[in-house]
């Protein structure tokens, strides 16, 4: 097709021509073989993952925390009820729920509520300060 490749400078340019180079398609270099980096999906473990180790029978959950550096955990007011909500549960959030029933016993079961659709956790009550206090030692 093209035996030559050539650069040309622009009209109002200051480059002439005869410095910009030409390159002939025996000099360009041609693009190495396929050589994998990465090992196929099938000969990774478990084990060799480096990161969060979420998965469905792990029971991990992690809390990111804002842009601002904050935990996400907030006092909403619902017909004149508090809740404190609870978002960004990455992982197991029934487990995450367990666990805080089983740090605050006084709290009711039936005031925690998962709602699995956005991933937060709302328990009825104002109970801000305490979760985050708890929050603050763990995350």
């Amino acid at each position: 097709m093209f035996s030559r490749f050539r650069i040309l400078a622009r009209q109002n340019s200051t480059a002439s021509e005869a410095a910009v180079s030409s390159v002939t398609k025996a000099q360009a270099k041609p693009f190495a073989s396929k050589s994998y980096i990465f090992p196929a999906l099938e000969e990774i473990k478990a084990e060799e993952l480096v990161g969060k180790p979420f998965g469905p029978k792990s029971h991990a959950y992690f809390i990111s925390r804002t842009k601002k550096g904050q935990l996400p955990v907030y006092r909403t007011y619902r017909r004149k009820v508090a809740y404190t909500e609870i978002r960004r549960v990455e992982g197991d959030i029934v487990q995450l729920r367990n666990d805080i029933q089983a740090a605050f016993p006084d709290i009711q079961k039936k005031d925690f509520n998962v709602v699995m659709q956005s991933l937060r956790i709302m328990i009825r009550g104002d109970h801000l300060v305490r979760i985050t206090d708890l929050f603050g030692k763990k995350f």
